[in-house]
């Protein structure tokens, strides 16, 4: 779900299984958050009430976020009981995945993606969240990224940060489940490739 810092000038918008359960939850509990509108809405679909300088979303490497989803998504449900948000609503950025790709197995998962988003489904996401955003932050070093961010809004401790454990990991029983092929799990890079995209990713030296 969006929150707004309104003390922070920050507004962040939550894309499903990349770390925002983390970020979400420290600004939230430290920094005075407020959500705001419908479950992982984007900026476009819920843009903030005043300008806001920082605009911020979380990028994760695409088929790591296929894998995680998967596990995920097979930990939420029976089997024959996706897609898990069939009757969620059409803002949410997994909605067409879910209503397309439910698998028992993470290689039959994959194999529907690649029929279904021949574009490449994580790439698509992801560019509805680059509109209206000003930074991104990387999964894969969310703690040094999100420090630097903290440091830019002028948060008083950043390192804190540091200390708090993350959230909303993905269940290890089913993580383990999602493996592929080399030559599909090639195939999926090939197609679901982040290249061209222009994310406003945060510096890696922190705030001068």
């Amino acid at each position: 779900m969006p929150v707004i810092c309104d003390k922070y000038d920050l507004y962040f918008t939550h894309v499903p299984k990349a770390g925002g359960s983390f970020v979400e939850r420290f600004l939230r509990q430290q920094m005075d958050g407020r959500r705001v509108g419908p479950r992982h809405a984007t900026y476009r679909w819920c843009p903030s009430e005043r300008p806001v300088t920082y605009r911020v979303f979380v990028v994760r490497e695409p088929v790591s976020w296929y894998k995680s989803y998967w596990a995920y998504a097979r930990a939420a449900t029976k089997p024959s009981a996706w897609p898990i948000w069939e009757a969620g609503d059409k803002r949410h950025p997994t909605h067409r995945l879910d209503l397309t790709g439910g698998a028992p197995t993470f290689e039959r998962f994959v194999r529907k993606v690649l029929r279904e988003f021949p574009n490449g489904y994580v790439r698509a996401m992801y560019c509805d969240f680059l509109n209206g955003s000003t930074h991104a932050l990387r999964t894969e070093r969310l703690y040094d990224d999100f420090e630097w961010l903290l440091g830019a809004v002028g948060f008083e401790n950043p390192g804190v940060i540091r200390k708090w454990p993350r959230a909303n990991e993905t269940p290890t029983q089913f993580s383990e489940q999602a493996v592929l092929p080399i030559e599909l799990e090639d195939e999926l890079r090939e197609v679901d490739n982040l290249e061209g995209l222009l994310f406003p990713f945060v510096p890696s030296e922190p705030p001068g």
